[in-house]
């Protein structure tokens, strides 16, 4: 497992539980424990110890069983025993476990460092690149004001920013929120944005943790979570939104909000919006980063699994980990803010300033010259994602005679995986002949060869 797909994992998560001071799977090449082999007895020990949190405290106990299961009978029977290697053996038992149930947050690899036994201190993920949470807020036309959230990173300077933003668009009668670029983050941005948004108090998303789990929203700073009924085995959170007294003349604004590469928490905004029928949804599907956890040490220190812990979903709806929450208008990500624009007849050439916005255009993967293309279209990827997602199959081409279909996410080409490869690498993978692509397709992983004529 590489640095940026642990980078990418914890920036997926709603919450960042326990883990390291930078909140993310961290391996150093350096670490004189991580790179000691191991012997027998303490293989079995770290397999067994993971066997334990996982049955303990994996979202679903049903699959969590399937997990200890698995791990206790292999490991019974000296199938890790010649792993001795730390990182052949966090690549074996992440792969291992993927294909008992897959789950896109699951990752394991070997601890930074020589750390102490335990974990270590509470994080959450802020925007990336240390820029500003909340930025370009703005008067797109009279009356239709426009701000970009690029992160969730719950500390003060972002609550005052939200704060700021809101306070300057106040009189908007059409208000537009651009979730394109947000990977997630936490909860106190949002309880400002909903104590503007609604009237009444509402109930906007159900949160239910394994009870024996540490939970996430323990230290979560949010006056808004209230414990509820839940079945056994399950502690659950509702998100409340609490309007303002007065109550903000924004409650009567009309809402849209603009998503492509929206993930975890600004999911769980978008779901909220979208469910309590409080904002129309424009744009593409979102990334499907449902689940939250922590990352946790097992093995005497030496691994670190990020074990999601529990699954967030909107009163009526169903959790969006794996698919995404879906738009009311289903475009290309970077043409959702004209769609807007032109839904509430204000010409483009009339905005006095257009937010710029950049975004990978969605290609049909192109052969080499004289040659058919496989018909796939996607976004290439930008570095460190773990997989990327097919967006459309052209009927009657190779890829969909091959049995290849959108919504699959393609996590490795010819044996490499998309998270190792450079976006120029990735384009020239897949003009490739012949090609073999391994897919997820909901808890499939699948193999398919292609080859261009």
């Amino acid at each position: 497992m590489t640095l940026a797909q642990a980078l990418a994992v914890a920036a997926a998560a709603l919450v960042v539980g326990i883990g390291p001071e930078q909140g993310s799977l961290a391996v150093s090449s350096a670490s004189a424990q991580v790179a000691a082999a191991m012997d027998r007895a303490s293989i079995r020990a770290a397999v067994g110890e993971l066997a334990d949190l996982m049955e303990r405290n994996y979202v679903f106990p049903d699959a969590a069983r399937r997990y200890a299961d698995h791990l206790r009978t292999r490991a019974a029977a000296g199938s890790y025993d010649g792993l001795s290697d730390p990182r052949q053996l966090a690549e074996a038992l992440e792969t291992e476990l993927n294909g008992v149930h897959q789950d896109a947050h699951l990752r394991i690899a070997p601890s930074e460092g020589a750390p102490a036994s335990g974990d270590g201190p509470r994080v959450r993920r802020g925007p990336p690149g240390g820029g500003q949470a909340i930025s370009d807020a703005m008067w797109l036309a009279d009356g239709v004001g426009y701000f970009r959230i690029n992160g969730l990173p719950s500390t003060d300077e972002s609550v005052a920013q939200m704060t700021a933003a809101l306070d300057q668009l106040e009189d908007a009668q059409t208000l537009i929120i651009d979730l394109r670029r947000c990977p997630g983050g936490s909860l106190r941005e949002m309880d400002v944005l909903f104590s503007r948004l609604y009237a009444e108090p509402t109930r906007v998303m159900i949160m239910d943790t394994r009870t024996d789990a540490v939970s996430p929203f323990d230290s979560v700073d949010s006056v808004r979570l209230r414990r509820a009924a839940a079945p056994a085995g399950i502690t659950r959170s509702e998100h409340w939104a609490v309007p303002t007294t007065p109550v903000n003349s924004l409650s009567d604004a009309r809402v849209f909000v603009l998503t492509g590469r929206t993930g975890s928490a600004c999911e769980h905004l978008s779901q909220a919006l979208r469910e309590t029928g409080r904002a129309t949804l424009v744009g593409a599907p979102t990334g499907g980063a449902g689940h939250y956890g922590g990352v946790r040490r097992f093995g005497g220190g030496r691994f670190q699994v990020f074990l999601p812990v529990g699954n967030s979903y909107a009163p009526g709806a169903q959790s969006w980990e794996g698919v995404g929450v879906q738009p009311h208008r289903n475009v290309p990500m970077e043409e959702a803010l004209n769609e807007v624009l032109r839904e509430i007849n204000v010409p483009v050439e009339a905005v006095a300033r257009v937010p710029a916005f950049e975004a990978p255009s969605r290609r049909v993967a192109e052969a080499a010259p004289g040659r058919r293309a496989y018909g796939i279209g996607l976004f290439p990827p930008r570095g460190g994602e773990t997989y990327v997602n097919i967006e459309e199959v052209a009927p009657g081409m190779v890829a969909d005679q091959a049995g290849v279909r959108a919504g699959d996410r393609i996590l490795a080409i010819n044996g490499t995986a998309v998270a190792q490869m450079s976006a120029e690498q990735f384009r020239t993978a897949i003009r490739s002949s012949p090609m073999t692509l391994t897919l997820q397709r909901g808890e499939q992983r699948l193999e398919v060869r292609m080859a261009l004529e």
